[in-house]
């Protein structure tokens, strides 16, 4: 009995030492690393790596580059560019009433009429009007250039 006392307060003590281990390393913000001329400390939390270095009996930590931290913001900027961009193509299609919604009745149309026989008609009157007068003034010129006797007919 006395055996199995022990062993219970020895599995107790482990698990207790266990426990206080365990709660130690989750207290633990930064892990570090000797590195050349100093050492790299990294950041559990944020995942930020910084290089720490020794000068003049001064320590000085310096952000490292982060390739995945610069990769980021370029998907950003350019994820911001590309809203920008939609935005303007959505308002100049808004404006020339190309959208994706059909244009109102205000908007432009490409309806387009053919004529009607009266006004084809209309328009072969004026023709004739415009030739006729054309002939007139060419008689015209003619009449004149002969009174004076220069060149022959035109």
């Amino acid at each position: 009995m006395r055996t199995s006392r022990w062993v219970l307060a020895l599995f107790a003590l482990v698990l207790m030492s266990g426990q206080v281990a365990m709660s130690d390393t989750k207290s633990e913000r930064y892990t570090m690393s000797p590195a050349e001329n100093g050492f790299v400390r990294l950041d559990k939390q944020t995942g930020a790596m910084t290089q720490c270095t020794r000068d003049d009996g001064v320590w000085a930590c310096k952000p490292m580059a982060d390739s995945q931290h610069e990769l980021q913001n370029e998907i950003d900027k350019l994820r911001a560019e590309n809203k920008s961009l939609r935005k303007q193509v959505d308002d100049l299609e808004e404006t020339l009433g190309i959208g994706p919604e059909p244009p109102d009745e205000a908007g432009p149309t490409t309806k387009f009429e053919l004529p009607s026989e009266k006004d084809v008609d209309r328009a072969f009157d004026y023709l004739e009007g415009m030739l006729s007068k054309l002939r007139e003034r060419m008689e015209k010129l003619q009449k004149q250039h002969h009174g004076r006797g220069e060149g022959t007919p035109l």
